[in-house]
Formats: structure tokens, sequence, C-alpha cells
């Protein structure tokens, strides 16, 4: 299985989390996510099947509600939104 078929699959059995108690606001460009989005088990792994680019060295796709955001790891800044990845 790959492409768009595995990332429904990955949303439907829960395999892409979000932190407990997240907050279902917008995030926006250039904003400062709460450390808890910077752990690993929050990332993206599979970002290709989300049709996402790679992310650098020091940056990371996470789920924020139903949006994908590129962060970067170290500061937690915001540095792309991707909207509407897991509706």
């Amino acid at each position: 299985m790959g492409g768009l078929a595995s990332a429904e699959a990955a949303v439907a059995e829960n395999k892409v989390e979000c932190p407990q108690n997240w907050r279902d606001d917008a995030a926006r460009f250039g904003g400062k996510l709460p450390e808890i989005y910077r752990a690993e088990k929050y990332w993206i792994k599979n970002y290709a099947d989300f049709r996402l680019d790679p992310p650098a060295a020091d940056q990371a796709w996470v789920r924020y509600g139903d949006d994908a955001l590129l962060i970067d790891v170290s500061s937690g800044t915001v540095v792309r939104i991707e909207s509407g990845v897991f509706e």
C-alpha cells in the first residue's frame, strides 16, 4: 500500500497522533508551538504518503488538529502550514 491510500489508512488506524489536550486553534506561520509538539512520537514520518515535502534535517512535520505543520524542532517555530491534511 502506498500514497494516498496508506495515508488514509494511517489516519484511520490513528497512527498519526497529536498530543492529548491539543488546542484546536489556528497555528500561524512564525508562531511557536508548545514543546510537547516537538516530541518525535508526534512527527509525521510517512510525510510522502500525505504529499508533504521532505523536511530539512532540523525540521519535522507534526499533526496539529486536521493540519500538518512543518516546525523547527529545536525552537518549535512553525515554518509551513498545510491545511486540511487529516480531514
